[in-house]
């Protein structure tokens, strides 16, 4: 039981360095992978918009 246990603190541990990215490098791609979330966000949006119109072309 004490296993699991410390298996898992390590494992939250390990989850808590990955979202606090203490070196230079580690910040820029954190960064780079945040500012690609967005686009990727933004690209979903649009292609779900035209979608949309194209199914349901009296609501536009």
């Amino acid at each position: 039981m004490n296993l699991r246990l410390a298996s898992a603190a390590l494992l939250s541990a390990d989850v808590v360095k990955a979202l606090n990215p203490q070196s230079p490098e580690t910040r820029a791609i954190f960064d780079l992978a945040i500012v690609t979330g967005i686009v990727m966000v933004v690209i979903f949006a649009v292609v779900v918009g035209i979608v949309c119109v194209a199914v349901f072309p009296a609501l536009a």
